[in-house]
């Protein structure tokens, strides 16, 4: 962990004399658009608390659109760094948190997931931790395509048509966030106890 905390140290600094530099700063226009995301929860949490729909569907969109142009922009103009790729992905879990908080202010049955995401990401912290390298798995993937289309359709309100689908789609996230849970922690267990066994072979060799 101390090692990967060392060459996050040294992307920052190369980043910052970047953005010092006159003809290098345009390389850090996408980190400069991911980070941005980073002030979701000031703009939305509010909006949302307070039930100003329409105020939170705009930031929404706002935030979405530098979540789109970020990454375009960077491979377009071959900006991309592992900086970015990692800032990318903090941001977008502080986006989805943001999401799933609005959405439990407006839908309290929407705690459940956010419970869920909040295991899931303590899985992945965890593993990072120990130097597992967490990556994530097919089935995750398929949770989070699930878990947007009900995130937006916890924060408008619905005809009884589209509450059905709400009620179908949230059953539907559900499941595959519980079998995240479980095939991530089945995955770093496993790796976990692969690294523990190298050590013990090292160790006696």
């Amino acid at each position: 962990m101390k090692e990967q905390w060392k060459i996050y140290k040294r992307e920052l600094n190369e980043a910052w004399e970047s953005l010092r530099t006159k003809g290098k700063r345009k390389t850090q226009i996408p980190n400069i658009l991911t980070s941005l995301r980073l002030f979701a929860p000031v703009f939305i949490l509010p909006a949302s608390f307070f039930e100003d729909i329409p105020l939170v569907l705009f930031f929404v969109g706002i935030f979405s659109i530098t979540d789109m142009l970020d990454g375009f922009i960077a491979r377009t103009f071959h900006f991309t760094s592992e900086l970015g790729k990692d800032l990318d992905a903090f941001c977008d879990k502080v986006f989805a948190g943001t999401l799933l908080l609005a959405a439990s202010f407006l839908n309290p049955i929407m705690v459940m997931s956010l419970f869920l995401e909040i295991v899931i990401a303590s899985i992945n912290v965890y593993a990072q931790i120990k130097g597992r390298n967490p990556k994530s798995l097919s089935i995750g993937k398929v949770k989070t395509f699930f878990l947007f289309p009900l995130l937006g359709l916890s924060l408008v309100n619905g005809s009884k048509i589209l509450e059905k689908f709400f009620k179908i789609l949230f059953g539907i996230t559900i499941i595959l966030q519980l079998w995240t849970v479980c095939a991530y922690r089945k995955k770093y267990q496993v790796v976990g106890r692969s690294c523990e066994e190298s050590n013990v072979l090292l160790e006696e060799s």
